[in-house]
């Protein structure tokens, strides 16, 4: 994508017309969380779940837990399915 030699106005509306081209060739992700299989509740749900089976794994609470302890029971659970998976 070349801009060189455009004005800042020009610069904006070709940025703007590539990014509504990207947009309309990707499905696009629902968030109405009234709308089923809407993305922001699949999070929710599946982030809520990691959390639970956290909770039932490794006894820690998890309204306490650090981000870093969390990335690194994610690393630990990687860890384990490689092993038991090769």
């Amino acid at each position: 994508m070349v801009l060189e030699g455009l004005s800042l106005l020009e610069e904006d509306e070709e940025i703007q017309r590539i990014d509504k081209q990207i947009l309309e060739q990707k499905d696009q992700n629902t968030w109405n969380v009234y709308v089923e299989g809407n993305t922001e509740r699949s999070m929710e749900v599946n982030f809520e779940k990691i959390l639970a089976n956290i909770n039932k794994e490794y006894s820690i609470d998890t309204e306490n837990l650090t981000v870093w302890r969390f990335f690194a029971i994610l690393e630990d659970i990687k860890e384990r399915n490689n092993k038991q998976n090769p």
